[in-house]
């Protein structure tokens, strides 16, 4: 089965692997050293990381 990452946040990279921390359970990790939220199986590591939060700049309204 293959599996599809969003890019990396931070360097558009798409080299991520799943890895288990043991007790916290799985997340995905991108080789410049950002992870992704933790859960409860490999799976669900993935869909965090691919349904991450992107910021985005608001522009300020000044003077009314």
């Amino acid at each position: 089965m293959t599996v599809k990452f969003v890019p990396c946040p931070f360097n558009g990279c798409t080299s991520q692997r799943v890895k288990s921390s043991g007790r916290w359970g799985w997340f995905v990790s991108c080789a410049c050293g950002a992870v992704g939220p933790s859960a409860d199986s490999r799976e669900g590591a993935i869909e965090a990381w691919n349904r991450r939060f992107e910021p985005r700049q608001m522009s300020l309204e000044v003077g009314v």
